[in-house]
């Protein structure tokens, strides 16, 4: 270990701002035979004024502490209190807290904050008296500034950080044989002369002298580099945060632009969209055209069909009225009349009905007359093949003898012969109330054709012509089938032949036939289908909605399918029905005759 057996005396000078003029900080360890080594700190040629903070540390104790304001010329000198010991104490450490006098202000220099450094230093200076190093730190020194170190005849530096931040663990070194040198050691910052105030103090003192403003060179480099760059790089930042104003200034008038761009082309796609969604299509107007009479027509077909169905009831029960009201051999006159009349082939039979057929046939016009031959019994040529028969069941024809036009009649000819060629005999009072079963019997054969002819009357009525539509200008061209006659014209179908398929007025069976096929066949349904997607669903809103039609058409052909279906087992089984019951019958009577 080693003591401290010689005098040393360490000295350090430093300045709170340019202004202050001279000052010095002085640690010495004095000896003078004492049996301990006497270490004080005199802080000396300041300005007048100066405030100076101070706490004497031993051992990380504090000692003693104090403040003192210096005067013109005065020094303050801050010796180890009594009772500490220098030599019991290993580590002895001043800390200095230096402010510069109020007056002293330095005006502003125009850049950055006020003209030269800090306004206050503190420093820490510390003793290992076990050996002998000397440590420094301290702050308020301006950025990137230069304390140089003597110590003896050896100068070296240190340079405080961009915070003005400086520290040195061991300010002394060892000398040529290995022992620690406890040589004075002198500090000085930068911009104060140490060489000039040397001989104030005496020999091997420190003098720190305020010789230039801050930033002018003092031989040190990193004062010239301060002095090239830092104003320069102050005012790069200055000018690059104007830029950067005008740059957000920019951007901000892009971000507008691009608002009012994407609002623009927002309302651009809304006109867009208005114009594709809400534009109908002439496909839609041609859909709306075709259905405008498919439901009067259906209401027509619905009275024809109920009709029809009272004049074949009327025919079963022989109603008053009827052909069958006069009874079986009155019924049978009128129909070989009707024969004669109108529907008789001489060729049938091998010639044999050439005796019946008149010469003149009733008809006005020979064509006519063999248009109508066989019209009772074919129904191929009077139903099945046609999409409209000119039929109105619902208003009698004053025009002609029996109230039918030519359809109806051969219409009616034909649904007597295919489900009652002949009629009941007309029973006596008496036989009915002695067994009226055979009154039963007829009644339950009534109601078997009715459901059995139920298919016949529906198709009747379906292909029933439109109606006349008197409470319009001009029906012709305003009802649906109108158009639907323009676009089998399309076709290159003529007016005539237009005329003989659909008819003069087209029946609910011959628009539907239109609808769910003829349209299909037409070259602008697929291309319209190249649309706008919304004219393209409403088109398909329209065929389902036509779908929809023939799908009804369809079940209520289902219902009567399944009605017939139930008819025809019930007639199966009521022959076996009868003879279980004949047998139950028998053994009911069999205990009774016992």
């Amino acid at each position: 270990m080693i003591k401290l057996e010689r005098k040393y005396k360490i000295a350090i000078l430093a300045a709170a701002v340019p202004l202050i003029g001279l000052g010095a900080v002085g640690l010495w360890p004095l000896y003078g035979g004492q049996q301990r080594a006497d270490i004080e700190l005199i802080v000396k040629d300041f300005a007048a004024g100066t405030q100076v903070e101070y706490e004497i540390l031993s051992d990380g104790n504090i000692v003693d502490q104090g403040k003192e304001i210096l005067v013109a010329g005065g020094d303050l000198t801050l010796p180890l209190p009594d009772n500490v010991s220098g030599q019991d104490s290993k580590l002895i450490g001043y800390k200095l807290h230096i402010d510069k006098p109020v007056d002293e202000v330095g005006a502003f220099d125009g850049k950055f904050g006020q003209a030269g450094v800090a306004e206050s230093l503190d420093l820490l200076l510390g003793l290992n008296q076990e050996n002998g190093e000397v440590s420094l730190s301290g702050s308020g020194l301006d950025s990137f500034a230069d304390v140089v170190i003597n110590k003896g005849d050896e100068t070296s530096s240190l340079t405080s950080d961009w915070a003005g931040l400086f520290s040195l663990g061991n300010l002394n070194n060892s000398d040529s044989d290995g022992q620690k040198s406890f040589d004075k050691i002198e500090l000085a910052f930068q911009d104060f002369g140490i060489a000039s105030d040397a001989d104030y103090l005496g020999s091997g003192s420190v003098v720190l002298a305020a010789a230039a403003p801050f930033g002018e060179s003092s031989g040190s480099t990193k004062a010239k580099v301060q002095e090239r760059y830092v104003w320069a790089l102050a005012g790069m930042a200055e000018q690059l945060s104007a830029v950067m104003v005008l740059q957000t200034e920019a951007i901000g008038m892009f971000f507008d632009a691009r608002i009012q761009m994407k609002t623009q082309r927002k309302h651009q796609e809304l006109r867009a969209r208005a114009h594709k969604d809400y534009h109908p299509s002439e496909a839609m107007c041609r859909f709306g055209s075709f259905i405008k009479s498919v439901a009067h027509a259906d209401s027509q077909g619905e009275i024809n069909k109920h009709v029809l169905n009272k004049i074949m009831m009327n025919q079963y029960l022989a109603t008053p009225g009827s052909s069958a009201s006069h009874g079986m051999q009155a019924n049978h006159e009128t129909k070989i009349k009707s024969y004669i009349n109108y529907y008789c082939d001489p060729r049938d039979n091998n010639g044999a009905t050439e005796k019946l057929c008149p010469v003149t046939p009733g008809p006005p016009t020979q064509a006519e007359a063999m248009a109508r031959r066989n019209k009772d019994i074919d129904y191929t040529r009077t139903l099945g093949n046609k999409l409209t028969i000119d039929v109105n069941f619902a208003g009698g024809n004053v025009a002609v003898a029996d109230g039918l036009l030519d359809d109806e009649a051969d219409i009616v000819a034909l649904a007597k012969n295919l489900y009652f060629p002949n009629i009941f005999e007309m029973p006596e009072e008496e036989d009915t109330e002695v067994d009226p079963r055979a009154h039963y019997d007829s009644r339950s054969f009534a109601a078997k054709m009715n459901v059995a002819h139920s298919s016949f009357v529906n198709i009747v009525g379906m292909k029933s012509r439109a109606p006349e539509e008197s409470n319009i200008a001009t029906p012709e061209s305003s009802a649906g089938w109108a158009h639907m006659k323009s676009m089998l014209r399309e076709f290159g179908i003529s007016d005539g032949d237009i005329a003989e398929i659909l008819g003069s007025r087209p029946s609910y069976y011959a628009q539907m036939e239109v609808l769910t096929k003829k349209i299909y066949q037409h070259p602008d349904f697929y291309t319209n289908l190249y649309d706008k997607p919304a004219n393209v669903a409403r088109i398909g809103a329209s065929l389902d909605a036509i779908s929809l039609m023939h799908q009804r058409d369809r079940f209520e052909s289902i219902l009567r399918r399944e009605m017939l279906t139930s008819l025809l087992i019930e007639e199966e089984l009521a022959k076996h029905s009868e003879a279980v019951n004949t047998v139950l019958f028998e053994e009911m009577r069999n205990p009774q005759n016992k």
